[in-house]
């Protein structure tokens, strides 16, 4: 999976016309809380703690307590939620005079296998709150990478809190997640140099996917797992847009669904709230323009979001 790397990425808000929906934050708890912590060192062996600072007091609530190994500069602290559950940001406190530098937050379903959701460098205390590409998880880890040695910024990773939080309506599901072009008899499109699929889902409205080749294609992104999704926001530049296109949705990537069909569209953005489905998979299939000097040239998509 892909990850960006930086000290506290902010994904970008829900579109004013949709604010309304918007939870109070007591609706999304922390999930880590209270939950089983345990502490490892680099080799996958179990790390002594400082007396006191052992791996619960990361999850306990307060602030004013923290988890501190004993004995190495790098170090894990693991987290079981319990059961698995879809996360969609993490939040990590360390204290003043002692704290990482630069850290990796991993998740994983099973505790053997890890993926690196977000590396995060150029940190200095305080906290670090991280929205994260949403993904299934059961086990979520905050793993030290600087300092490493005496003598360094930081002294030595300490957390005094690790907060895991559930996806709110306002993240965007599809955010940084896999993304395929395909033709209309099913072949992977071929895109034009700096213009790949994965462009339409990388947050930035400046970029975006474009096929070549075909007038006619579609844009898939798997959103990782089956989850409801009830809004699916689509941008297109003001020179390559589809007049027509359809959104559809799937839950095995296999047989797909219409949820809307979009006419008229002259670029810009298309909000489209939808019944509410139960998705893995959506797409944006182009209609028209379906052949050269046709109004909007050719489907472009700078960005496609799906939301809860």
């Amino acid at each position: 999976m892909a990850c960006r790397r930086s000290n506290d990425y902010e994904q970008s808000g829900i579109e004013p016309a949709y604010q309304d929906i918007k939870p109070p934050a007591s609706s999304n708890p922390n999930l880590a809380l209270n939950k089983a912590a345990t502490a490892y060192f680099s080799d996958g062996s179990t790390a002594s703690m400082f007396s006191g600072y052992d791996a619960a007091k990361a999850v306990d609530g307060n602030a004013a307590s923290y988890a501190l190994a004993n004995g190495q500069h790098i170090w894990q602290l693991q987290v079981d939620l319990g059961a698995s559950q879809s996360i969609g940001r993490m939040v990590v406190k360390m204290p003043q005079s002692l704290y990482a530098t630069a850290f990796d937050l991993q998740t994983s379903t099973d505790g053997v296998t890890f993926a690196t959701v977000k590396q995060v460098t150029g940190f200095s205390s305080g906290t670090s709150s991280n929205t994260i590409p949403v993904i299934k998880a059961r086990y979520v880890r905050v793993v030290a990478v600087a300092p490493s040695g005496p003598d360094q910024a930081g002294v030595e990773m300490a957390i005094s809190e690790l907060e895991v939080y559930a996806p709110t309506p306002n993240q965007n599901l599809a955010y940084n997640q896999a993304a395929t072009a395909y033709f209309s008899n099913g072949s992977p499109a071929s895109m034009w140099s700096g213009f790949e699929a994965s462009r339409a889902v990388d947050g930035n409205g400046a970029t975006y996917a474009l096929a070549n080749g075909q007038h006619v294609w579609e844009l898939q992104v798997d959103l990782g797992f089956n989850q409801s999704i009830g809004r699916v926001v689509v941008k297109m530049p003001s020179t390559l847009y589809a007049t027509a296109f359809d959104i559809q949705t799937s839950t095995d990537g296999a047989v797909f669904t219409t949820a809307k069909q979009v006419t008229g569209f002259a670029s810009g953005t298309s909000y489209n709230v939808i019944a509410a489905t139960n998705a893995r998979y959506v797409r944006v299939v182009a209609v028209a323009p379906n052949g050269p000097n046709q109004t909007g040239v050719e489907m472009a998509i700078s960005e496609l979001e799906v939301y809860y």
